[in-house]
């Protein structure tokens, strides 16, 4: 059975912003973010029994993996907020 697109779109994002809080933190946050992440996406396939929705799903979490990143630094250098210098590598 296929899920909604709406939830497919929930579990996307979420794992995508859960990958991307594991690029941007340091220490056991970034562990505990990469395990959510692919608890996430475990349960996900566990829903999801078809092919297509799979390959989109891996596909989309890591374009917006990449894209929030970039996003948050925007907008942390909009704000003055302080930014760790190896992000910017």
């Amino acid at each position: 059975m296929t899920m909604g697109k709406w939830k497919f779109t929930g579990y996307m994002l979420l794992t995508s912003v859960l990958m991307s809080a594991f690029m941007l933190a340091s220490g056991m946050f970034r562990y505990a973010f990469s395990l959510a992440a692919v608890l996430l996406g475990i349960q996900f396939f566990k829903l999801e029994e078809e092919k297509a929705p799979r390959i989109w799903f891996v596909v989309l979490v890591l374009i917006f993996a990449m894209i929030f990143p970039v996003i948050y630094i925007m907008v942390a250098f909009m704000n003055g907020w302080q930014i760790d210098p190896e992000y910017l590598k």
